[in-house]
C-alpha cells in the first residue's frame, strides 16, 4: 500500500467516548487541591498538572474547532489527503512516546496562565466536546480534514481519534506527576 492509500478505520462513537471519559477526568483533576496543580515534577515532565491540561485543551479546542466547521458547514476541511507513515503508527497504536517532539508554539501552555484561565479554557473546549457529539454521524462520513503539524492531513473521523490518544497521553503524565509529589495519589483517586 502507497503512503497516499493508507487510512486509519476509526469507529468514531467509541473514540467519542473515551474523549469525553478522559475530559471527565480532567474535570475532576481541575477541582484538586490548587497545589497539586501547580505543581511539577521533573523527572516526569518540565510542565505541571495545570500546564498538562491547558495544553489539552488548546489542542482540543482546535480540533472541535474544525470538526464543527466541517460538521455543520461544510467548510474548514483544507482538502483530502492522508495520514502519513508516522501518525499512521502512532494513532493506529494508540501510543505517543514521551519526549520525542515539542509541542507546536500555540498549543504550549501560556506560562502567565492561572487555574481559573484553564479552568475556563476548559469549560470551553467541553462545551465544544459535546456539541461534536450531536454531529458524530455526519463526522464519520467526511473522508476530507486538516493538518496535523506531525501527522499530516488527518481526515475528520481521524481527528477524534487523534484527541482520544493524545489526551489520554497527557492524562498519563498528569497521573505520574500527581504519585511523584502525593504518594497518597493513584489512579483511582481521579
Amino acid at each position: 500500500m502507497s503512503e497516499d492509500q493508507q487510512d486509519l478505520e476509526v469507529d468514531v462513537y467509541a473514540e467519542y467516548s473515551i474523549v469525553s471519559t478522559l475530559h471527565e477526568e480532567m474535570r475532576v483533576i481541575l477541582d484538586m487541591e490548587p497545589g497539586l496543580l501547580t505543581t511539577r515534577a521533573a523527572s516526569v515532565s518540565d510542565w505541571s498538572v495545570c500546564m498538562q491540561i491547558e495544553h489539552v485543551c488548546l489542542a482540543n479546542k482546535m480540533v472541535t474547532s474544525g470538526l464543527l466547521a466541517i460538521a455543520t458547514s461544510g467548510t474548514g476541511a483544507s482538502r483530502s489527503g492522508n495520514i502519513n507513515r508516522l501518525g499512521l503508527i502512532l494513532l493506529g497504536r494508540g501510543v505517543i512516546p514521551r519526549g520525542k517532539a515539542d509541542a507546536p508554539d500555540q498549543y504550549r501552555p501560556d506560562p502567565e496562565s492561572n487555574l481559573d484561565s484553564v479552568r475556563l479554557l476548559f469549560e470551553e473546549v467541553n462545551g465544544r466536546l459535546h456539541k461534536i457529539g450531536e454531529h458524530l454521524d455526519s463526522i464519520a462520513a467526511i473522508r476530507e480534514g486538516f493538518e496535523h503539524p506531525y501527522f499530516g492531513i488527518l481526515p475528520a473521523p481521524v481527528w477524534i481519534r487523534f484527541m482520544h490518544v493524545h489526551s489520554l497521553h497527557h492524562i498519563k503524565i498528569v497521573r505520574d506527576i500527581l504519585a511523584e509529589v502525593d504518594e497518597s495519589f493513584t489512579s483511582e483517586t481521579v
